[in-house]
């Protein structure tokens, strides 16, 4: 007689291990969900906190009016008690914080230094908790290219490089002559001559390529090379301009022709009176960061053409033309050239700025920067030979980079013509 054994126990024993397992699972769970209302308890009873920022970092270099947004984790309180209380360092004025229900908007009141790291503090409470928190966000701001015409004895070049960072260089143009040129962010514009001098205008683009020509025959002279970066115009004066394949006219003298960048080989407009005649300029300028044009005629009149109206050049004023200088290099910098001593006149009064280091150099353009945080000044040695060239120049000139606010010079460039003077 045989009998069967069963072992009881192992089902038991499996039973036992998943009721454990269960009980484990339930217990993480449980966890879990009191920790996740622990952090919804939290974030119900804590001020608001830093998500992101949003900061132009070029520029809030080159204008007033820029603004940063600080984007909170949670809706602020918008009411004028409750506005956030901002601060910079280093000092910067600040226009206005505006709340745009979990952002905070700062406009700031002038244009900020560049190649600075800014640390920006924001005391915010938040909407819906009233509870407040500081919130500090830092950016740096942009390392500015700056750029010379450097002639040499076989060949010209547009050189670049970083106004604190010496050791980035570009070249971005080079011909066998080059008389001014104008720069964009993605091209360089370029006035070429022949050995005869006859000039001719072409852009060459940043990312390689065919250098794109603009007039290439045709003209006895080309001068006052400008541009505007924001509406990415380009103009010039020419005169003397014979029939050719570019332009199907007889003549134009002292004529301002005007270009859209965005097809550079293409004439936008000439600045014409009402009979559609162009116009015989002496001087020009851009108004800043628009398609109008502000020009003194050879007889002294004043006048504005705004390509983009399509219609004929309508009268202006010295106000106007004052208003254009102001909003290019800022009102508050006043710059005086008397020999070979730069001065500037601030608010804190009148004092030397620059004067070359050796005594027989020569001072010559003098440009400020967009932010006037910094200003380009030519300076020509007491030994420079005329290079004759149309725009003229002289062998061995360098250009120094001053700092408005001590007059430490930053950087020393060779060449001429430096870019903050093209616009």
């Amino acid at each position: 007689m045989s009998i069967e054994h069963h072992d009881s126990s192992a089902p038991h024993r499996r039973g036992s291990s998943g009721g454990r397992h269960g009980r484990f699972m339930w217990a993480v769970i449980g966890v879990l969900a009191v920790l996740a209302a622990a952090l919804g308890a939290a974030t119900q009873t804590q001020g608001p906190r830093l998500e992101a920022i949003d900061v132009n970092t070029a520029a809030v270099t080159e204008r007033a009016g820029q603004t940063l947004t600080i984007q909170a984790n949670q809706p602020v309180n918008p009411d004028d008690a409750a506005v956030p209380e901002v601060s910079v360092v280093p000092e910067v004025t600040v226009d206005s914080v505006v709340v745009d229900g979990s952002a905070i908007v700062i406009t700031f009141a002038e244009p900020l230094d560049y190649a600075t790291t800014y640390t920006v503090t924001a005391t915010a409470e938040g909407r819906h908790t009233g509870r407040a928190a500081e919130l500090r966000a830092a950016f740096t701001t942009l390392d500015p290219e700056v750029a010379t015409l450097v002639r040499g004895a076989e060949s010209d070049r547009v050189a670049a490089q970083r106004l604190q960072d010496g050791d980035a260089h570009d070249q971005l143009a080079v011909a066998e002559r080059i008389q001014e040129y104008a720069l964009l962010d993605d091209q360089t514009v370029v006035v070429t001559l022949d050995d005869a001098d006859r000039p001719a205008v072409e852009s060459v683009p940043r990312s390689g390529g065919d250098p794109v020509p603009m007039i290439d025959s045709g003209i006895a002279s080309v001068r006052d090379l400008r541009v505007e970066p924001r509406t990415r115009l380009a103009g010039f004066i020419v005169d003397d301009l014979d029939q050719s394949e570019t332009f199907k006219v007889l003549t134009y003298t002292d004529s301002l022709l005007l270009y859209d960048m965005n097809s550079p080989g293409t004439l936008l407009a000439t600045v014409v009176d009402e009979q559609n005649r162009p116009l015989e300029i002496a001087e020009w300028r851009f108004v800043p960061g628009t398609t109008a044009v502000l020009a003194r005629t050879l007889e002294g009149e004043l006048v504005a053409y705004d390509p983009a109206l399509g219609s004929a050049a309508t009268p202006a004023t010295e106000a106007d033309w004052d208003a254009a200088e102001d909003a290019a290099s800022g009102p508050a910098l006043d710059l005086t050239t008397t020999g070979d001593v730069v001065t500037v006149r601030d608010e804190s009064g009148e004092r030397e700025l620059f004067r070359p280091a050796a005594e027989s150099s020569r001072v010559g353009a003098v440009c400020a920067a967009p932010n006037d945080e910094v200003v380009a000044i030519e300076v020509f040695s007491g030994d420079g030979e005329p290079d004759g060239y149309p725009v003229p120049g002289f062998t061995g000139a360098t250009v120094s980079y001053v700092r408005v606010a001590d007059g430490a010079v930053i950087r020393s460039a060779n060449g001429l013509q430096p870019d903050w003077c093209r616009q």
